[in-house]
């Protein structure tokens, strides 16, 4: 008889540890939060427009500091001195 209560007793310790396995899995699986997606940002056409405007801006600036070391005047620009 003491045989049998002992081997009772580690069924049901070991039925114990699969319940709380099982319910760890479950907490486990509901903290998982979903991943949010990183939206790709966009280059948007006016900033590269801007770029190129910006670099044509630069490249009349050195025209025109050259055009000022020559002393020549263009209309519609404004002068550097």
């Amino acid at each position: 008889m003491y045989i049998s209560v002992l081997l009772n007793r580690i069924v049901f310790c070991k039925q114990k540890k699969k319940k709380k396995e099982k319910e760890k899995k479950k907490k486990k699986k509901k903290k998982k939060k979903k991943k949010k997606k990183k939206k790709k940002k966009k280059k948007k056409k006016l900033i590269e427009n801007q770029n190129e405007y910006e670099y044509e801006y630069e490249y009349e600036y050195e025209n025109k500091h050259e055009m000022n070391i020559k002393k020549e005047f263009t209309p519609g620009y404004p002068t550097y001195d």
